[in-house]
């Protein structure tokens, strides 16, 4: 095809004002890029630079007033006024920066217009009244994580609150809790923040409106909070009081096998693990050698090292049948 053949005005249409490259036009009139840009310069249309090119908006870019008004007050989305300007995200985000607009979060986005953020003194009746964070998001229809931003800015000391009355006093009471705590609790289900909240939100929410917290609420059905439920993420384990339970054991049990041990005493084998990494090396670090106390030597993976190391595999196998061994 010949570069005089292609109409200025189908040239000024797609390369103009829909914005399209000159590869995209040359693949539709199955013509080479080179025969695009002849015809772009025979009808003195100006080429579009490597930043036009990249950015659509370039040289035309939506005002600051346009910008406030589609983000601010009418409460679009950067990535929605992108669609709505066929262009990145980038593009809006970086005009955003260069006019100084404030960005607002998703949950801002999402309030109706007219919102009105609620005051300290309303923040602080609503928890008095028995509320938590869970239903006061629930009011303004914003994220819990909203609300717990607002109380951290107006430092309001959620734990000094008193309550005056409490929204699950109809199905809850003190002894309600502890009975389903223990229940839970002997059904050898999870009783962290994070499962309760999620399979038991009601029980949750009560706990934590009568007691203060959810460790205070498992602390006073008998359960030691931080010694047998939230075992990963507190202090209360420490490696030395690990070492006294371990001794404790072997003086009571004088067994201290992983299976017997897991079996018996799972907070403390569980404890072990992770602040030791293994079962063995806490039976080390309490000065007591596993390899003598354990149930199976061959269970410690130091043990089966050093044998095949040394031993042949008709040796390994005579071991494991005469000292009736695990099999390696």
């Amino acid at each position: 095809m010949n570069y005089k053949d292609i109409p200025k005005d189908f040239l000024i249409q797609e390369y103009k004002d829909k914005h399209r490259s000159a590869k995209e036009i040359s693949e539709e009139l199955y013509c080479g890029e080179t025969t695009i840009f002849r015809a772009l310069e025979h009808y003195n249309i100006k080429r579009r630079s490597s930043k036009e090119n990249q950015n659509p908006l370039y040289g035309k870019e939506p005002s600051r007033e346009e910008l406030f008004n589609l983000h601010i007050n009418s409460h679009i989305s950067i990535n929605s006024i992108a669609k709505m300007f066929k262009t990145s995200w980038g593009n809006i985000k970086r005009l955003f920066d260069q006019y100084k607009i404030k960005t607002k979060s998703h949950d801002e986005i999402i309030r109706k217009k007219g919102f009105i953020k609620p005051s300290k003194e309303e923040i602080i009746s609503l928890l008095e009244e028995g509320n938590n964070t869970e239903t006061i998001a629930k009011r303004y229809d914003v994220n819990r994580t909203t609300i717990v931003s607002w109380i951290n800015n107006y430092r309001i000391p959620i734990n000094k609150i008193k309550r005056k009355t409490n929204p699950y006093n109809k199905v809850w009471d003190e002894e309600k809790i502890i009975l389903k705590i223990k229940e839970i609790y002997k059904g050898n289900q999870d009783l962290s923040v994070k499962n309760c909240r999620k399979i038991y939100p009601s029980l949750y929410n009560a706990g934590v409106n009568y007691f203060g917290s959810w460790a205070k609420a498992i602390n006073s059905s008998d359960i030691n909070y931080y010694g047998k439920i939230a075992i990963n993420k507190n202090k209360y384990w420490t490696k030395e009081l690990i070492k006294e339970r371990i001794i404790n054991i072997y003086k009571s049990d004088k067994r201290l096998s992983s299976k017997y041990v897991r079996n018996n005493y799972s907070d403390v084998y569980d404890a072990a693990k992770i602040r030791f990494g293994s079962w063995e090396k806490a039976i080390n670090y309490a000065g007591l050698n596993y390899q003598e106390i354990a149930l199976l030597k061959s269970q410690t993976k130091e043990y089966k090292t050093k044998l095949k190391d040394k031993l042949s595999d008709e040796k390994l196998k005579e071991l494991v049948l005469l000292n009736r061994l695990t099999q390696l």
